[in-house]
């Protein structure tokens, strides 16, 4: 594989060969230098440009290993890749993203970059989070992941259940730990949102999981460090 003529501020694409070109990838900041995110032949590049050439990129992920970043339901997805935090960089976010219109699926994987080494350091797929629009979030000054979703509908138009969890890295145990307790104000926001919703329509089922939610919201106010547990 060789780099292409083709590189802008924000991009670079790579040729084989036979100048067939793989994917675009966007520019990240990283502890060590500028580096590119690259997916070509069902796998996932990491490497610096121009440093390097595409032979001493790294697999950071491959097809087998997190099918949920190529394809869902045997649909292509588009990806979008990040560092974080903005500050200090420790981190790759790469997000694949479903979007049929109607609803918006996303699934995450971060990676952890030390001494050059990329590890995985959390992983969703599209079914790990409940909701009809789910999707991540990142800190620009601490290492900090917001997963969101929603717990279901209610009867009045617009009203689902969202749920946010915060998921902070824990350098000693080298693992995303959850953070909901550290917000608690931001759950005080949320249960004020709750309290705006007409139930008259709402279902059985829907108001059990709506009472739950507006429960353990409570227990985070008041400093348990929990999260709904079907999210």
């Amino acid at each position: 594989m060789v780099y292409s003529n083709q590189l802008d501020r924000n991009e670079v694409k790579f040729s084989n060969s036979k100048e067939s070109i793989c994917y675009s990838a966007q520019k990240l900041e990283l502890p060590i230098s500028v580096g590119y995110v690259v997916t070509c032949n069902n796998s996932i590049f990491l490497g610096n440009y121009p440093t390097d050439s595409f032979e001493d990129f790294s697999v950071i992920e491959s097809k087998s290993t997190f099918l949920d970043l190529f394809e869902y339901n045997k649909v292509p997805i588009i990806k979008l890749s990040t560092s974080f935090p903005k500050n200090d960089p420790q981190f790759i976010a790469i997000t694949g993203i479903y979007d049929t219109g109607f609803t918006n699926r996303e699934a995450l994987g971060v990676y952890r970059i030390t001494n050059s080494k990329v590890t995985r350091a959390f992983k969703r797929g599209f079914n790990d989070v409940s909701g009809r629009w789910t999707g991540f979030e990142f800190s620009d000054t601490k290492p900090e992941i917001t997963v969101i979703g929603d717990l279901g509908a209610l009867g009045c138009a617009g009203c689902r259940i969202e749920w946010r969890d915060y998921y902070i890295w824990n350098d000693q145990n080298n693992s995303f730990e959850l953070n909901n307790s550290s917000h608690q104000d931001e759950y005080r926001k949320l249960l004020a949102e709750y309290e705006k919703y007409r139930l008259d329509d709402a279902e059985t089922e829907s108001l059990k999981t709506f009472d739950i939610a507006k429960s353990t919201i409570r227990q985070i106010i008041q400093g348990e460090n929990t999260t709904f547990k079907t999210l």
